[in-house]
């Protein structure tokens, strides 16, 4: 009897607002963060804490409520995770 093999899925996307970040998603315990950007290239980000998804989380839920939030999601994600390569290594899993 052959069994199907069950096809890993990503998290749960949730889309964001911003000028370059279509949606984010994290993987608890493997600490793993999803980013689709608007291109619709699909990244994943590895080692990071599952605190910093939190604080994108809860920027993103400020954008919804106000919009004057002094700080970008992007510019969060730029300075966070995008300029530190080392501690988060990348790698592109999806291209247009």
């Amino acid at each position: 009897m052959k069994t199907k093999k069950k096809k890993k899925t990503g998290p749960k996307m949730v889309k964001v607002t911003s000028s370059q970040i279509k949606s984010m998603g994290f993987v608890e315990g493997d600490d793993i963060l999803y980013v689709r950007f608007k291109s619709n290239d699909l990244y994943l980000y590895h080692n990071v804490p599952e605190k910093i998804f939190d604080l994108f989380m809860c920027a993103e839920l400020s954008n919804d409520e106000n919009k004057h939030n002094e700080v970008s999601l992007g510019s969060m994600f730029h300075y966070l995770i995008r300029i530190h390569p080392a501690l988060y290594p990348f790698e592109k899993i999806e291209s247009v």
